[in-house]
């Protein structure tokens, strides 16, 4: 039985941890005063942690992949999608993403009967280099693409390209350090360039601070 939009979306899990771990490690390797050295105090940020645009688009892949649905709804190349008597097959090794400055595009190939093979294409506004906007992301009214894909399944394909981004930033945060509880950095800001994305780990505020059980 395949999910509908709606519980594909629901059934997301968190980003894959060994891909995380990977892309972090590597990322130490190669700017290794880009994290912490080590916890942070109750609202201290880190130094941001810079992901080039090859490890900004594997790791949205990976968290895209989480948000569309659960391992057993794949189908050959994607997930499935149902919505009524309606199918849509979201091809999830072909995501796309562009990076601008304060701007993520998202291009998501899917394949229905009525348009065949199309890219939808969801665009988010975020920070920029000259425009910090903290972890405030906005997006249009409906993705980019035909109407017959874009009125029924726009909300399903918005919400999963931006749930694959939050969970891209608190992947990235989790990963880069922790605080004096012991608990994972919580992102701070998210910032894109044509050379990548860059996200701001921070401590949980000392309202909000909770003991690593």
């Amino acid at each position: 039985m395949h999910p509908t939009a709606g519980e594909a979306v629901a059934a997301a899990q968190p980003p894959l941890d060994p891909e995380c771990e990977k892309l972090v490690a590597a990322l130490r390797k190669r700017c290794p005063d880009a994290f912490p050295k080590g916890p942070l105090k109750p609202g201290q940020p880190a130094p941001p942690v810079p992901l080039p645009v090859e490890t900004a688009q594997a790791l949205y892949n990976a968290t895209f992949a989480a948000a569309a649905g659960p391992p057993q709804a794949r189908a050959a190349g994607g997930v499935v999608w149902t919505q009524s008597d309606a199918e849509l097959l979201v091809r999830l090794s072909k995501i796309r993403v562009r990076l601008l400055d304060g701007l993520v595009l998202v291009g998501v190939p899917v394949f229905c009967e009525q348009t065949q093979g199309v890219e939808i294409v969801v665009a988010f506004a975020v920070g920029a280099k000259d425009a910090p906007a903290g972890m405030v992301i906005a997006t249009e009214s409906a993705p980019r693409g035909p109407a017959v894909i874009v009125d029924r399944w726009g909300d399903a394909l918005t919400a999963a390209a931006h749930q694959a981004l939050i969970a891209l930033a608190q992947s990235i945060a989790g990963a880069a350090g922790q605080d004096v509880d012991g608990v994972p950095l919580l992102p701070a800001a998210l910032e894109a360039s044509p050379d990548g994305l860059q996200i701001l780990p921070q401590a949980r505020h000392a309202f909000d601070r909770r003991a690593n059980a």
